[in-house]
């Protein structure tokens, strides 16, 4: 299947899913986890630190999820560009 579009059809490429992390992402993924679980393990006994450390993850789960998605516009917006000058 060679057509861009087939391949964003069926789900090959162009969504979340079909995109691989790195190996680093994964690292350093694996150490975010091991961090914060052992943060809200010390923060289980404190439960006004506990609750502001909720929060500030949603918010900062919320500001990347925009960002991401902020970025991921841009790119789309200037690839389509660039195979309109290819094209020409």
């Amino acid at each position: 299947m060679k057509s861009a579009i087939d391949q964003m059809l069926y789900g090959l490429r162009g969504t979340y899913e079909s995109v691989q992390a790195s190996e680093n992402y994964s690292r350093l993924m694996g150490k975010v986890c091991e961090i914060d679980n052992k943060l809200t393990q010390k923060l289980k006994e404190d439960k006004e630190a506990a609750e502001l450390y909720k929060q500030f993850k949603d918010a900062l789960d919320e500001v990347t999820s925009d960002e991401n998605e902020t970025y991921y516009k841009e790119g789309f917006r200037f690839g389509v560009l660039l195979g309109i000058d290819v094209s020409e």
